[in-house]
């Protein structure tokens, strides 16, 4: 018995599945009706042993019909529910011990079966049916008691037969034995049960305490925003939480979710979303724009389960990260990816994108606008078009050689053989000759093969090369029919090309030249006068050293021959794109040697000519046409002038500044009338009305005589101005005049005589500027005949030369004159 109650003490083989006391109850229940039926059987036995040694009984056949009933609920009882199970197990015991009490009376095992009977149904029944079965074996005892005493009723068995049988005391034995150890382990596998219920319970209650604590350290944590939410009102938040949204703990405590939305559409859209999702799936999770406190959109993730409906409402736990910097890692990742396709896409370049097997992957807008204009590329050369099928087509069937080499290229940087390849190729329509480039290069990044590949289209650039070519041919032949020398230097400042002309200029071969700098000594260059001339103050090495160009540079080398050559130099530095410094230098040079000595010559010319006219007594300055500048000037000018001589004057304060004025007044001669203006525009003109106010306060009167001076064409390149003080020379002028005039008076009033002025010229005429009054009253011919026609006073003087007296009064009278 012991063996089978401990088989049967499942508590201990199974105690995880003991959850509850009704799962407790049922395996009570099952274990019971095992053990009863198993039990019976000795029961069984014994009753029959009996019957036979006292007889049979109504009884014992009733009991072993029980008995019977015991085994098809035990065989049946896994298709009977727990409950009827219960009533049908104690309602056999009931009817059992009922039948016992009825028929045998009051015996020991009866009533034991009783008490077991009440406990059985205490343990395995609600409450109520425990105290109702109480209360039906009190009535069932009172009953029996009341038919037995007032209604005389007999039991059928011989007690005192029933007392002296040895198996009675047996059976009675084993019946309370059995009813007390099922009674026993009843008690004990509920008192075990308890125990292990109350040792779950306390592990229960630390495993509860520990998860609150945990759940309470992880809702107080920093690192996630977590609030527990009934009816869109807070309920409890943690502090990231409200830090998250701006808000102190405090301020958001029982106060309405609305808080952080933006606006009341979006309150309205998340709550419809939200309960909905948690009705159907009692969790929701998305990522939505709420608002902080200072009314800033914050992006979060939110992921929100239900917790329990109370007669408050629906409880939510939310859980909240913030993901502003993710959203805007995306944004800029969204807008980096548009901002590729668009550059891609802006590319005038037609792009390509291959995988490992050479299929098109992806294309640009230029390379889909350049298929669709020239089909039938538009349909292979799209995506999921093999290009090395199209490449070695071409190679085969068309013979282009340099779609081969573009095939054998992109194989190449496929394998890994090579990082990149680039070919150039002509691709004329019928319309129009057109050159590309093509540039095939590989993703540096990890993964599959992949490659890029770029059309270019060069066609402007081959064509500006082309032109190039023609026109650096051309300029080459320019530059080698050049009478002027062209040196080329490098950033050293080394020869590194050179001409024709050069080469006849200095007296060296290109090869001799090739390689030299302005610092080699067997250049031997010396300056105008005679010095040395360094390599460092050339005017190539000047050019590169500080990006100036230089111009006019004269310097004399000696050939190899010892002669010596003058030259003139420009020198004009060359820079590259984007460089402040100069790659290079080319200098430009002519010989003038021969225009030296013309110009020393004429420089000996001029020195002669400036002595001569500083010594000469009258004033000479000659101006170039037509800014006035003075170009030459003798001592006597600056002497007469008074003043130094205004090189650069303008031509409208000529007077202004030489205080120039009209003879006798005080107004300043016009520009107009000078005779310095008027040779400019090709007048030859003498003035003596000019006066001149010098800077000590002394006047002249100047004769001033201009003129111009022409070149070989005719044209006027200057006037020559010659002036001379004429003031005492006018005022001994101005004495003859006035005795004249007094003679005048006196011979037009002689009473009997008369004057005249006779001019003999050098071609033989005469010619008389005056005669007085008188000669009329001598010849009888007025003065104004006479001057008119000289030849008819001495007409008159002919005609009375036969009288002699006549003769001599006339003598007598010229004589007079």
């Amino acid at each position: 018995m012991i063996t089978i109650f401990n088989k049967l003490n499942f508590s201990k083989q199974h105690p995880v599945l003991i959850e509850n006391f009704d799962q407790l109850r049922e395996r009570l229940l099952d274990w019971l009706l095992v053990l009863s039926v198993l039990l019976m059987i000795p029961s069984s036995i014994l009753m029959i042993m009996r019957s036979f040694s006292l007889g049979w009984t109504l009884n014992s056949f009733l009991q072993l019909i029980i008995y019977g009933c015991f085994m098809i609920l035990v065989w049946q009882r896994r298709r009977i529910p727990y409950n009827w199970r219960s009533y049908l197990m104690i309602g056999l015991w009931w009817l059992s011990c009922t039948i016992g009490l009825f028929l045998i009376g009051p015996a020991g095992e009866a009533k034991a079966m009783f008490i077991v009977l009440t406990l059985i149904t205490m343990l395995l029944l609600p409450v109520r049916f425990g105290w109702l079965m109480v209360g039906l074996i009190a009535l069932t005892i009172n009953v029996v008691g009341i038919m037995v005493i007032w209604y005389g009723w007999k039991f059928t068995i011989n007690y005192q037969l029933f007392i002296n049988d040895p198996l009675s005391w047996l059976f009675a034995s084993y019946h309370l034995s059995v009813f007390a150890g099922l009674s026993a382990y009843v008690v004990w596998q509920m008192v075990h049960a308890l125990q292990i219920s109350l040792e779950q319970s306390q592990a229960q209650r630390e495993q509860l305490q520990t998860a609150l604590a945990r759940q309470q350290a992880i809702f107080a944590s920093n690192n996630a925003a977590i609030a527990v939410i009934r009816n869109r009102t807070f309920i409890e938040v943690n502090e990231y939480l409200a830090h998250f949204f701006g808000y102190q703990t405090a301020e958001l405590v029982g106060q309405p979710t609305r808080l952080v939305y933006l606006n009341d559409e979006h309150y309205e859209t998340f709550g419809q979303q939200l309960y909905q999702s948690l009705l159907d799936h009692q969790h929701y999770a998305t990522e939505f724009q709420f608002r902080h406190k200072n009314g800033l959109p914050v992006w979060t993730y939110i992921s929100v389960s239900k917790l329990q409906t109370t007669a408050q409402g629906v409880e939510v736990a939310m859980l909240a990260i913030d993901i502003s910097k993710r959203k805007q890692m995306e944004e800029s990742l969204r807008t980096a990816e548009q901002f590729a396709h668009a550059t891609v896409n802006a590319l005038s370049a037609h792009l390509c994108v291959l995988d490992e097997h050479g299929t098109i992957l992806t294309v640009n807008r230029a390379w889909r606008k350049f298929a669709q204009l020239n089909p039938p590329m538009s349909t292979h050369y799209a995506e999921g078009t093999n290009y090395l099928d199209i490449c070695d087509n071409a190679a085969n069937n068309d013979k282009i050689l340099e779609a081969a080499m573009m095939a054998n290229g992109i194989r190449a940087i496929l394998q890994g053989r090579r990082e990149n390849f680039s070919i150039e190729y002509a691709c004329h329509s019928p319309t129009e000759q057109r050159w590309f480039i093509a540039n095939v290069n590989r993703f540096s990044e990890s993964g599959p093969a992949r490659v890029v590949v770029t059309h270019e289209n060069i066609t402007e650039h081959k064509c500006a090369e082309i032109a190039l070519k023609t026109s650096e041919e051309r300029y080459r032949s320019l530059i080698t029919a050049m009478s002027e020398g062209v040196v080329m230097q490098n950033q050293q400042g080394k020869i590194i090309t050179c001409n024709a002309a050069a080469e006849r200029i200095l007296g060296l071969t290109q090869d001799q030249m090739i390689g030299r700098t302005a610092l080699d000594p067997r250049w031997r260059a010396i300056r105008e006068d005679g010095s040395d001339f360094p390599g460092e103050i050339h005017p190539a090495s000047i050019a590169l050293r500080t990006g100036k160009p230089q111009h006019g540079v004269i310097m004399g080398v000696h050939k190899p021959n010892s002669q010596l050559s003058w030259i003139l130099i420009n020198a004009e530095p060359l820079f590259q794109e984007d460089k402040t410094k100069p790659h290079a230098v080319v200098a430009t040079f002519s010989d003038i040697t021969e225009a030296r000595i013309v110009k020393l010559q004429i420089e000996e010319q001029r020195r002669t000519l400036q002595t001569v006219l500083d010594n000469i007594p009258v004033a000479v300055q000659v101006f170039a046409a037509p800014s006035a500048t003075v170009i030459l000037a003798n001592q006597q000018a600056q002497k007469l002038l008074g003043r130094p001589v205004a090189c650069d004057a303008p031509l409208d304060d000529l007077n202004q500044t030489y205080g120039a004025f009209i003879d006798g007044t005080d107004t300043l001669y016009p520009p107009e009338k000078m005779p310095l203006v008027r040779g400019f525009a090709g007048e030859t003109t003498m003035v003596e009305d000019m006066e001149l106010r010098r800077l000590d306060g002394s006047r002249i009167l100047l004769q001033v005589f201009g003129a111009p001076i022409r070149d070989d064409t005719g044209q006027v390149t200057a006037s020559v101005v010659i002036f001379q003080d004429v003031t005492e020379r006018k005022r001994a002028e101005e004495n003859i005049k006035a005795n004249e005039q007094r003679l005048r008076r006196l011979g037009d009033n002689l009473p009997s005589g008369a004057i005249y002025q006779v001019v003999h010229t050098s071609q033989g005429q005469v010619y008389f500027p005056y005669i007085s009054a008188g000669i009329e009253r001598i010849f009888g011919v007025s003065a104004q005949e006479i001057i008119a026609n000289a030849w008819s006073l001495y007409r008159l003087i002919e005609s009375e030369a036969n009288g002699s007296r006549k003769r001599t009064r006339i003598c007598s009278q010229f004589a007079t004159i």
